[in-house]
């Protein structure tokens, strides 16, 4: 099945528990609302190791989700950028995308 035709209903996917840490973590600002998102308007492509990435933006964070075809699994999540003038107007604050440009920090290290 390609990454296209995997289903956009949230309720089609079940989270890994490493999903529930990144949505419980503080400074992730990754939610339900972000989750939502990427599963039913994400731009979904193949990630090469089976897995496949869907990602939106939601409110001026761009957002990636992982997602396992396989066991129908939301694998994890996390923000890789920041349209700050959106973001401000959707009501986030310059703490918040500080502490979002940090997880995309960290996460960007992790990859390496």
């Amino acid at each position: 099945m390609s990454a296209q035709e995997l289903p956009r209903e949230p309720s089609a996917w079940s989270p890994t528990p490493h999903l529930g840490d990144r949505v419980r973590k503080p400074g992730r600002h990754l939610n339900g609302e972000a989750i939502r998102a990427c599963i039913e308007e994400g731009v979904r492509h193949q990630l090469g190791n089976g897995y496949v990435a869907t990602e939106q933006w939601v409110d001026g964070i761009h957002y990636r989700l992982v997602l396992d075809p396989q066991s129908r699994e939301v694998v994890t999540g996390y923000p890789q950028g920041i349209d700050r003038e959106t973001a401000l107007a959707n009501g986030w604050t310059e703490g918040q995308l500080r502490n979002v440009r940090e997880a995309i920090r960290r996460e960007k290290r992790r990859d390496r």
